[in-house]
């Protein structure tokens, strides 16, 4: 198993019916397990206007089949993605037609930020976990030698360093 990321879009299940947010597993980004949203930019990414395919299976489909029987395999459907020089703008089961759009530079530029924000918080709340984290009847987190100052310093530090497009790094 390798590692991918993931590009969730709302599509409708063709057994259950049900149309919800799917997670849909790709390799077109940096495969760095990030998460990608409709108005997201996936890097490095490709210039022009185009659309790419994908598979999903349906998860709620797929866990009542399990209970009838262990050994089923989860059924996969087709999921197109449609993109702008990155820029995630459209999810769905069957390919559009190709449209003229507008200038995407600033969207393009605004989708980055967005993204890059969210990953930043989603990284410094599993560290905060992380230094939070105890087991039952485990004394709290030693910190060593140095004081939560310091912590919550290297903290925004790593914020800094990813705001200027560095990826955050861990203690």
């Amino acid at each position: 198993m390798g590692m991918f990321d993931t590009i969730i879009g709302d599509l409708e299940c063709p057994q259950c019916r049900k149309t919800r947010e799917r997670e849909i597993q790709t390799h077109r980004g940096p495969s760095l397990m990030e998460t990608y949203y409709i108005g997201d930019t996936i890097e490095p990414f490709y210039f022009g206007n185009y659309w790419f395919e994908e598979e999903w299976y349906c998860v709620d489909c797929y866990k009542r089949d399990r209970e009838k029987d262990e050994n089923v395999k989860p059924h996969w459907y087709k999921a197109y993605v449609h993109c702008i020089n990155g820029l995630i703008i459209q999810v769905s089961k069957a390919r559009g037609e190709e449209e003229p759009l507008p200038d995407w530079t600033l969207i393009h530029k605004i989708s980055r930020d967005r993204h890059n924000y969210r990953s930043t918080l989603l990284r410094i709340d599993d560290m905060i976990q992380g230094l939070t984290h105890r087991e039952e009847g485990e004394a709290p987190f030693n910190l060593g030698q140095k004081t939560v100052d310091e912590v919550l310093e290297r903290i925004r530090e790593y914020i800094a360093g990813a705001l200027s497009g560095e990826p955050p790094g861990m203690f």
